[in-house]
């Protein structure tokens, strides 16, 4: 009997912000996640929204978050660990808002596909 292992869905999540080379530039506030989706067929996917401006709850200012213009396409998200490439960025410049959707790392590699043919295996010895 073959078990199948679904993915968790929790209420709390340490999310990060990486470069394409999986270095961490920051964590990200659990709050401007908006999503996250498992589906047994597609590949894992997340969306988040960013807004450029915030009000520092001590000081009761505008502030401006700093992080907004490192989020662009191919860096890197992770929810505890697990690895998401965003791909898609929709940006309000009336609102100064990133929707921002982000892939399982899986997506990176939806586009190299390989095929092979007529391929015979062989063992080399009785181990």
């Amino acid at each position: 009997m073959s078990t199948v292992t679904i993915s968790e869905i929790k209420n709390s999540y340490t999310v990060k912000l990486h470069r394409a080379n999986e270095t961490v530039i920051s964590e990200i506030p659990f709050e401007y996640l908006n999503s996250v989706s498992h589906n047994l067929c597609e590949i894992k996917e997340i969306s988040l929204t960013v807004n450029k401006y915030y009000i520092n709850q001590y000081e009761r200012k505008t502030v401006e978050y700093l992080l907004y213009d490192e989020f662009i396409n191919e860096r890197m998200i992770s929810l505890d660990g697990e690895l998401f490439v965003i791909k898609n960025i929709k940006e309000n410049d009336k609102t100064k808002v990133k929707e921002i959707t982000a892939y399982g790392k899986q997506k990176k590699l939806e586009k190299n596909f390989i095929s092979v043919t007529d391929v015979g295996f062989y063992l080399k010895d009785k181990n």
